[in-house]
């Protein structure tokens, strides 16, 4: 399951068609990108911080 997550959210990416972080709430589940493997996996937001950024838990 996560190297098919991986491959789909990989090929939005190089696409542009991922969400914007505006359109983004507190609670929201999602995707992101660890930085250590370079991999996506299932995450929620956590908090909304300043400029455009988000802090998330990785749920996998």
């Amino acid at each position: 399951m996560l190297e098919g997550l991986h491959n789909y959210y990989s090929s939005l990416e190089q696409s542009n068609k991922l969400m914007h972080l505006e359109n983004i709430c507190i609670g929201d589940f999602g995707v992101a990108k660890y930085n250590d493997d370079d991999r996506w996996y299932r995450a929620r937001v956590v908090k909304s911080e300043e400029n455009d950024r988000i802090q998330i838990v990785f749920i996998d």
